[in-house]
């Protein structure tokens, strides 16, 4: 374990390198606590090349802020759409918190530049990389939850994800294509859709989706998240059984 003078040592090197005051003046944030943000802000794979063992990764942020933002985004819709049913603002809210969306918020408020990660990875993959993207989106709302509150979290998802929520207010919106493959299949009496993925590449992430209906391979697509695998293969899918009617 890292000493308490070596953890010192060790924040005030962070501080100084990432200029986190010039980070915080632009997302127009201020925090109490320096190390909730250092926290959001470091990829596990820094953790894992740290000689430090009591450095954190933001893991365990994304998955309090993925809560934070359902609730906030929920709550934002409720007020905005005061006579939408549960069913319309669920797809609402899927389009909102979706993988791409937080990306290209992050990517916005160029987060890339600023988290801390390992060696493998370098700063035009960090660019490209939707789900180490969106997933520091996350990491960053809940930090901002734990350190300034709720109505803090609230003003930051509201700032950040603005245009896409009135974008999604302002348009008529789609069920995802995974959802739309298993009615498609239930009205025409076929099995329900199966999919198996797996990780084929840790250090960037990618997971491999094959998707198979009454046993036999539909379809099979690589993605950066499961999630996308999965949907990716889904919308081949949908493809294939529409054009055979």
């Amino acid at each position: 374990m890292a000493s308490a003078c070596e953890r010192l040592i060790l924040f005030i090197d962070i501080l100084k390198n990432n200029n986190l005051e010039l980070f915080q003046s632009e997302l127009g944030i201020k925090y109490n606590n320096h190390e909730k943000l250092v926290e959001a802000l470091t990829h596990n794979s820094f953790v894992n090349e740290s000689k430090y063992e009591d450095i954190d990764s933001n893991e365990r942020l994304e998955y309090l802020g993925d809560a934070v933002l359902e609730l906030i985004v929920s709550e934002l819709l409720f007020e905005l759409q005061p006579h939408k049913s549960e069913g319309d603002m669920t797809i609402m809210r899927s389009h909102i918190v979706r993988k791409e969306t937080l990306a290209d918020a992050a990517q916005n408020l160029g987060l890339g530049k600023w988290l801390r990660v390992g060696k493998g990875l370098v700063f035009s993959e960090i660019a490209l990389n939707k789900s180490i993207l969106s997933n520091t989106y996350e990491a960053l709302t809940g930090s901002i939850f734990l350190d300034l509150g709720y109505e803090s979290a609230k003003k930051f998802v509201e700032n950040t994800l603005k245009d896409k929520i009135i974008s999604v207010q302002n348009n008529e919106v789609k069920k995802d294509p995974k959802s739309e493959l298993q009615e498609l299949l239930q009205s025409k009496k076929i099995s329900k859709p199966n999919y198996v993925s797996k990780l084929i590449d840790p250090l960037k992430n990618i997971f491999k989706c094959e998707l198979y209906v009454n046993n036999e391979l539909i379809a099979s697509s690589n993605a950066d998240s499961k999630i996308d695998s999965e949907v990716l293969c889904a919308i081949d899918a949908l493809k294939k059984f529409k054009k055979e009617g």
